[in-house]
């Protein structure tokens, strides 16, 4: 049986620092603080983001409550280009994606995308997003969603149940689907 864990857990800050490091940039300034944002799965708080300084003991700095009845988070991406930050939720079997700005704790749009949403990645300059069918459903492609207004602007087709994407240096990788047996493999 699988353990469902109360939170997915992301680290903002540290993605730009590591890509001006990995291009030859000095450190980065030791005064900048950096972040953990916590997405809450637990149901009494689930869609809620939590964040904490890692460098105080990841201390609780604030919760921000974004939109409600989420049924089931699915997936996180944000940019440290834009600012932005993104998270793929089931409610009543429609997959939605939120957009919230990281300055301002503002949720700028919250949209259903058809069929479904499943482990969402986003590219380097933080204006795409590739978004999975989800591996439950049997659409044959993802979504490749405008970041700044959440429109489905183009299809990649090539099977069914897509399940997970990441989007490394060298460029976007899906995943089909999890194993029969749930191992993840």
């Amino acid at each position: 049986m699988r353990q469902k864990f109360g939170w997915i857990l992301f680290v903002l800050s540290d993605l730009l620092g590591s890509a001006e490091q990995a291009a030859g940039a000095p450190a980065p300034d030791p005064s900048v603080s950096r972040s953990l944002y916590a997405v809450n799965q637990s149901a009494d708080a689930r869609g809620s983001i939590s964040i904490y300084d890692i460098d105080e003991g990841h201390r609780l700095i604030r919760t921000i409550q974004t939109v409600p009845s989420i049924g089931d988070v699915r997936g996180v991406a944000a940019s440290a280009a834009t600012g932005k930050l993104y998270v793929a939720y089931q409610v009543s079997g429609i997959g939605k994606i939120y957009c919230l700005n990281i300055y301002s704790d503002e949720i700028l749009w919250n949209r259903a995308v058809d069929p479904g949403v499943d482990r969402l990645a986003i590219n380097p300059d933080g204006q795409l997003l590739f978004v999975p069918t989800w591996e439950g459903g049997s659409a044959d492609h993802i979504n490749v969603v405008d970041a700044g207004t959440g429109e489905v602007v183009r299809k990649v087709y090539f099977s069914n149940r897509s399940h997970d994407t990441q989007y490394p240096l060298s460029g976007p990788i899906f995943q089909e689907t999890k194993a029969n047996d749930g191992s993840g493999d």
